[in-house]
């Protein structure tokens, strides 16, 4: 189904030729406004086609070393609660490393888990409370240049564990919990040889501490494979309830992520009464395994009613969709329309979609989406043909990563009250279906990670492997947005559509 609407303007030019070359004049139309952009000298008529949107599924994600990870707790009144956790491994300072005496001339002063800092997702103004537990011995836990693949387009291995695996970790490192408020983590920190800003200080317990000074150095500090033996690995997670409600991004490799062993010691060869102070650092390397388990639970959101299979219809009013590990929906445009647009001119094809707004949306920020058609087996970027009938499509890419994605669409703007709009640019889709008369797909919106597609729907993802972005384009975790679907009231002015601006030919 659609609605038309006509702008005369004063000529029309002579030739098909000039006409497209109109088309260049072309620009991103406002949501709402129904504006028709000008064209000099043709008669541009626009429409509305009704698209069909679903809730579809829930996906996962697997971040590499790198990457940025999440910690904390979250309840969302729309999309459910979240418990992040971070689990990851330390190295040695140095192969075979050892302490400048005997473990009897060592004494502690303090060992304390410093994580990189690099923001917050959620409610800034409120504490989040933080925890540290040993990990079980007894379980495998393998790094990326162990057990992932290297992948030369991102220039790394891939991630072992995806955020579905939740290691065990029964045995608590801190007598009592951290407390950080996001908002005075930029502060400057001052202690014994370090300092800087952005720095999540966890004061562990002195019995860990003492472990670490008592090992034995020819066996537990012979290397990074022998320290892991003794010392699996850490996990750091938040309280949970309404109090902690927001995800603090970490950088596990950043300089700022390590674990400081504060302690004093006796000189060889010197005097009983000379002792000296030092720190030593464990820091997180590239043979270190790690995890970043994402629980979602959306039995207690909102957006519980509309996974599958509720409801059963074919059309959603609402979309919901959340960044990884998160939910994507399908949406479908109106096959019947398109198909009365016999040889149309497409100067714009946009699809719109607004966002339904909540109060909750003051914390949870939209994430950035992607659009991707599908058929049965694959997903792949949406083909396209220009007025020309030249392919090419309206995603452009170089060297595997998307080139235009301020301009195909899928990046979140505003409107005059603030609420979060996306608009894809699908111009040489439609331009293909109506002069071409090419196949229809359905279409697949998410919140991308980094997981790669197909570029071409005819060329397996290894013969024609696509990027978002060389990194995630969203944060493990981080954003969601509630959107308005494919309603079949048409008095819904917010409703998910597909706006044509189009000429006929003479």
């Amino acid at each position: 189904m659609y609605t038309v609407k006509i702008n005369y303007l004063a000529a029309f030019f002579g030739s098909i030729t000039l006409l497209f070359a109109a088309c260049t004049k072309i620009t991103s139309t406002d949501i709402g406004t129904d504006l028709i952009p000008a064209v000099d000298g043709v008669n541009t008529k626009d429409t509305t086609i009704t698209v069909y949107a679903k809730n579809a599924g829930t996906d996962t994600i697997t971040p590499t070393l790198a990457q940025i990870h999440v910690v904390g707790n979250m309840e969302d009144p729309l999309f459910g609660t979240t418990d992040a956790r971070i689990n990851f491994q330390l190295s040695l300072p140095s192969s075979n490393f050892s302490f400048e005496n005997s473990k009897e001339n060592l004494f502690l002063d303090s060992v304390v888990l410093v994580l990189s800092y690099n923001g917050v997702w959620g409610d800034s103004t409120r504490p989040v409370t933080l925890h540290v537990n040993e990990l079980d011995n007894g379980q495998t836990f393998l790094p990326d240049t162990t057990a992932g693949q290297y992948d030369p387009y991102i220039g790394g291995y891939s991630g072992t564990y995806n955020n579905t695996v939740n290691l065990t970790a029964f045995t608590s490192l801190t007598d009592a919990p951290t407390t950080v408020y996001p908002t005075s983590l930029d502060d400057s920190i001052h202690v014994y040889n370090d300092s800087g800003i952005n720095m999540i200080r966890i004061r562990l317990n002195d019995a860990f501490g003492a472990r670490l000074l008592n090992y034995d150095t020819l066996t537990a500090y012979k290397n990074d494979s022998t320290f892991h033996n003794y010392l699996k690995g850490l996990q750091v997670f938040a309280d949970q309830g309404t109090y902690n409600n927001a995800l603090l991004k970490i950088g596990l490799t950043d300089d700022n992520t390590k674990l400081a062993l504060y302690y004093r010691y006796h000189p060889k060869d010197s005097a009983a009464t000379v002792i000296d102070t030092t720190v030593r650092y464990f820091t997180v390397a590239g043979d270190c395994a790690h995890s970043n388990y994402i629980n979602r639970d959306r039995s207690k959101g909102e957006i519980n009613a509309y996974l599958p299979p509720n409801p059963a219809d074919t059309n959603d009013n609402l979309i919901y969709i959340q960044a990884g590990p998160g939910t994507f929906a399908t949406v479908t445009i109106d096959s019947a329309a398109l198909a009365q647009m016999p040889n149309y001119i497409i100067h714009r094809a946009e699809l719109l979609l607004e966002q339904a707004v909540d109060p909750s949306d003051t914390y949870y920020t939209p994430p950035y989406l992607f659009l991707l058609a599908k058929n049965d087996t694959s997903q792949f970027v949406i083909p396209g043909f220009n007025a020309n009938n030249v392919s090419t499509a309206d995603a452009v890419f170089s060297s595997s990563y998307l080139a235009n994605y301020s301009d195909f669409g899928g990046i979140p703007r505003k409107n005059t009250t603030n609420n979060s709009l996306y608009s894809f640019n699908i111009s040489r889709y439609v331009q293909g279906i109506v002069t071409k008369d090419n196949k229809q797909h359905p279409f697949v919106l998410y919140a991308p990670f980094n997981k790669p597609f197909q570029l071409y729907e005819s060329l397996p993802i290894t013969s024609s492997r696509g990027y978002v972005s060389n990194s995630p384009t969203n944060t493990a975790g981080c954003g969601r947005v509630r959107l308005y679907g494919g309603d079949g009231d048409l008095t819904n002015i917010h409703r998910m559509r597909l706006h044509i601006v189009y000429s006929e030919p003479h």
